[in-house]
């Protein structure tokens, strides 16, 4: 049996991967995971548990050692994102691992993305996400190119039980803050077993230039349809308001990024913060208790002048006109392109084993099951859980 080993196991993607291979029954399955408090699910699965900090080198190569496959689900911070698949990367080339999977994102296309296939250009991310999932790829692309064989997958958002994206739909249809485009626009989903089929069907495709695949429901969908699935979840009878795409492309367009400028950097240098943080070298702290000591001397009126010449006016925070309205949700209506996953059909052999309607009907039991609205207590749980 081939030994894989499951980076991120105790997310929702990384448990339904193991689950998956557990259920084929033909492998011998590692799961890592970094925190128990997140591994519960996990506890109910027949697998060997192993809590590793993938910051740590050292453990990160003990882990791989001996395994045949690696697939990373694995997410979190900045460091665990780059620095922890370093780790991963550099020690499943030196396991001499047959496969590494790696999950990507199609923000690394931009938002909303600019893409027809995997072999088109990415372009700079807008979002942080995006930019991390965009670095990850670089750093998997070098190691498939020094001799790791890897695959990269590309989801869109994940959908189905477990689904914390159709969770955080739900939640915001609850609130009355989702705005929902006039005219349908394409929705594109990947329900996590089809995620995690993929992932098994990946394991022995690895080359040296880590192929991309996108990965989705492969059907036809509308947000008018996924929205009007997800309101028959809604308890508190909020409806979604409607905007022209017009207004929804304006109301997403993110802040100019202010431009630097003398001035600004100086009010950042004599911050308190700064300062308290210079005030621990002995010379800074003398020079800063003597010029503090001679302002002083001039008098409060200079003192306050000068603060405000540096510091500006104090900055009024204006009540956004359209902060009713979740911008973030509702903009992934803006993401219209539908990219093919005939290239994973082709070389993986994948074919999603869940529809969409198995997907939804599938979350619409579990999410009612768990919220108590099947219950007698359904108007009393019901809006306590949204």
């Amino acid at each position: 049996m081939s030994r894989v080993v499951v980076l991120g196991a105790s997310g929702a993607i990384g448990c339904t991967v193991v689950e998956e291979l557990l259920a084929l029954g033909d492998f011998e399955v590692v799961a890592q995971y970094r925190s128990p408090g997140n591994a519960w699910r996990l506890l109910q699965a027949d697998v060997e548990r192993r809590q590793v900090d993938l910051l740590d080198r050292g453990s990160v190569d003990e882990l791989l050692n001996g395994c045949e496959y690696v697939i990373n689900c694995a997410r979190g911070d900045d460091a665990l994102m780059i620095d922890g698949l370093k780790n991963s990367l550099g020690a499943a080339g030196q396991a001499s691992v047959k496969g590494f999977v790696h999950l990507s994102s199609i923000m690394v296309f931009g938002d909303p993305p600019r893409v027809l296939t995997e072999s088109d250009p990415r372009s700079n991310p807008l979002n942080e996400y995006g930019a991390l999932k965009l670095k990850q790829d670089e750093l998997v692309e070098a190691a498939a190119a020094s001799g790791l064989p890897a695959v990269i997958l590309v989801p869109p958002n994940v959908s189905g039980v477990y689904s914390s994206y159709w969770l955080a739909l739900v939640n915001t249809l609850n609130s009355g803050r989702f705005a929902l485009v006039e005219k349908a626009a394409p929705c594109v989903l990947v329900d996590g077993m089809n995620l995690a089929h993929a992932c098994v069907r990946a394991l022995a495709c690895g080359t040296e230039k880590a192929r991309r695949y996108f990965i989705t429901d492969g059907e036809p969908l509308t947000w008018h349809q996924l929205i009007g699935d997800l309101q028959t979840l809604v308890v508190t009878g909020a409806t979604p308001r409607t905007l022209n795409r017009e207004t929804l492309a304006n109301l997403a367009v993110p802040p100019p990024v202010p431009r630097s400028s003398i001035l600004k950097s100086l009010k950042h240098v004599i911050s308190s913060d700064v300062r308290e943080a210079l005030r621990k070298d002995p010379m800074i702290e003398k020079f800063d208790v003597g010029v503090r000591s001679a302002v002083g001397r001039i008098g409060g009126g200079f003192e306050q002048s000068l603060r405000r010449n540096l510091g500006g006016a104090a900055e009024i925070q204006y009540r956004h006109a359209n902060n009713d309205i979740d911008i973030t949700l509702s903009a992934h209506q803006l993401r219209d392109v539908v990219p093919s996953i005939q290239r994973a059909r082709t070389d993986l052999g994948y074919r999603p084993a869940i529809s969409y309607q198995q997907s939804m009907a599938a979350f619409q039991r579990w999410y009612r099951h768990h919220h108590l609205l099947d219950t007698e207590f359904a108007d009393l749980a019901g809006p306590l859980h949204f």
